[in-house]
């Protein structure tokens, strides 16, 4: 009985605990890893996983579409929120009886996102049910290592230049604190529309301890106007397939194939450089520009 009993022992000691560290606070985001990831250009769909589909509806992009009454005062998805210039407050929902954690919960003062992340064990609701922009998210711990799952997500973009999720996305999170005063955030998304493999990304938040009320009322309410007058009534700025001006302009400035930006999920593998570099070796020689 000694042996059973030991492997029993060791098996209780391995398990992770659920819940090693707490993510309350204050977190502001620390825009280190994708200087361009807010405002990409055109054109620039280098490493993600894009369907034909996806590039099509991003060829058509304009960012004049955002001027529009109707999509001025779109909050940010889930799958993207984070990714934004963003301070998050976080902090925990416990039953008043068993202090049991019932949900945990973030804020986000762009357009007064707050977001539940149920941490109850309760099931996930059907295909049909509504989507929101902040889906529905459920959450579990992997040692000290919160991985959040969230459906029913509204179509929105996996890039701010026109790529396109589904609704049909589903987001993998991992929030992951270091010590005190730092959070890591991965996500990786899964698009069986608009990407052929999950895109993951990353992002790092610092504790912030001096935080003020403006600091998440800045934002708080949005009222859409007319930007633009005298457009024809249903107007969506566009540009037909094959008539943007505008898709060469990032692979010409960085001195880049056209076609390695649009090469999808091969291009984020190392195998890639080897063609990589042949494509570079042959691009026509640069222009030399006349001193003004």
């Amino acid at each position: 009985m000694v042996r059973p009993f030991l492997a029993l022992v060791f098996l209780v000691w391995a398990m992770p605990a659920q819940a090693q560290v707490s993510l309350i606070g204050d977190w502001a985001s620390r825009q280190h890893e994708d200087a361009g990831r807010n405002d990409p250009r055109i054109g620039d769909f280098a490493g993600l996983p894009a369907t034909p589909q996806a590039f099509a509806h991003a060829d058509t992009w304009t960012e004049s579409r955002l001027t529009l009454i109707e999509r001025q005062c779109v909050p940010n998805g889930a799958a993207w929120a984070f990714r934004g210039p963003a301070q998050i407050r976080i902090w925990e929902e416990k039953d008043p009886t068993t202090q049991a954690l019932v949900a945990i919960k973030t804020f986000i003062g762009t357009f007064s996102q707050t977001r539940t992340i149920w941490m109850d064990g309760r099931a996930r609701p059907g295909k049909h049910a509504p989507h929101t922009w902040q889906g529905f998210s459920t959450g579990t711990w992997q040692g000290s290592m919160l991985v959040v799952t969230t459906t029913h997500l509204k179509q929105f973009f996996h890039r701010r230049n026109g790529v396109p999720q589904s609704d049909q996305a589903v987001l993998t999170e991992y929030f992951i604190r270091h010590g005190n005063n730092y959070l890591t955030h991965i996500t990786m998304t899964d698009d069986p529309v608009y990407l052929t493999e999950p895109l993951v990304q990353s992002q790092n938040f610092a504790l912030v301890t001096n935080v003020t009320p403006e600091t998440y009322q800045a934002w708080t309410v949005c009222l859409a106007i007319e930007e633009v007058s005298g457009r024809p009534r249903g107007y969506v700025p566009h540009y037909l397939p094959g008539t943007n001006p505008y898709l060469n302009e990032f692979a010409e400035r960085y001195r880049l194939p056209f076609e390695s930006l649009r090469a999808g999920a091969e291009a984020t593998y190392p195998e890639y450089q080897t063609k990589l570099r042949q494509l570079i070796k042959a691009l026509p020689p640069p222009t030399e520009t006349p001193a003004p």
